[in-house]
């Protein structure tokens, strides 16, 4: 009360345990009440002190409304991203349609999401985040094997017969021969032998991803969840977890 001093008038809780009470059937959509703690308190002015009281309700966030509308639907998107190792390296549209039309999805989600927005990096920011850095590491993954099956893993030859020296293209190195030469047969199986070993390299890297990603991102879950289920409840025991706090005068 600030019409009256603690000299005057002290305000208290008739009963500390029972003075605030909420309705049994009230329900929030993102958030379960865990109990609510009444205290007093002071409030000073240059006029004096005032007596006050303070209820805390202590909330926590539902994690099965994120889960089912934010946490299920980025998984899904970063398994489906993974279904690009197993397409054929040459499949250009296929795979960068895919990991493109993924990214613009997963960044239209994280900044859709229903939280408050604070200045600080939450729980569901790191989760986007990680998802957004798999998908992009997946298309990453994809530009080298690409690019390693076009320019190593190809032979182009090509036989000029207008009386110059013929050539033998494999990706950017060009290998003259003349027809009469007795190596002609050696060096057009030398690059193809060359170029074998290359597109085995580049589909060897998308079969090591396949296992590589999921593992991950496998890791990566489990030291999500533990932290913010376990470690972090922990801590939040020691701090004062209230969301919001109404002040009775």
């Amino acid at each position: 009360s600030f019409s009256k001093t603690t000299r005057e008038m002290i305000l208290h809780w008739s009963k500390s345990e029972e003075s605030v009470t909420v309705a049994k059937d009230l329900k929030m959509p993102q958030f379960t009440l865990e109990k609510v703690t009444a205290t007093q308190c002071e409030d000073y002015n240059h006029m004096g002190s005032y007596s006050c009281l303070m209820a805390k309700f202590h909330m926590k966030r539902s994690i099965s409304f994120h889960l089912i509308q934010n946490y299920l639907p980025s998984m899904l998107m970063v398994a489906i991203s993974w279904l690009s190792f197993w397409l054929d390296p040459d499949a250009v549209p296929g795979r960068v349609t895919l990991g493109g039309v993924i990214i613009l999805t997963m960044s239209q989600q994280a900044a859709g999401t229903n939280v408050p927005q604070t200045s600080y990096v939450k729980a569901i920011d790191i989760w986007m985040g990680a998802c957004i850095a798999f998908v992009f590491a997946a298309l990453v993954e994809f530009t080298f094997v690409n690019y390693t099956w076009r320019t190593r893993g190809r032979v182009a030859p090509r036989i000029q017969q207008a009386g110059s020296p013929n050539k033998c293209e494999n990706g950017d190195k060009i290998v003259r021969i003349e027809m009469e030469s007795p190596r002609f047969e050696e060096n057009v199986n030398s690059a193809v032998l060359n170029a074998n070993c290359w597109r085995k390299f580049a589909t060897g890297i998308d079969e090591i991803s396949r296992i590589i990603f999921p593992l991950g991102f496998a890791v990566f879950n489990i030291i999500y969840w533990l932290y913010y289920l376990i470690i972090a409840q922990e801590e939040s025991k020691f701090l004062d977890s209230g969301n919001s706090t109404l002040v009775v005068e």
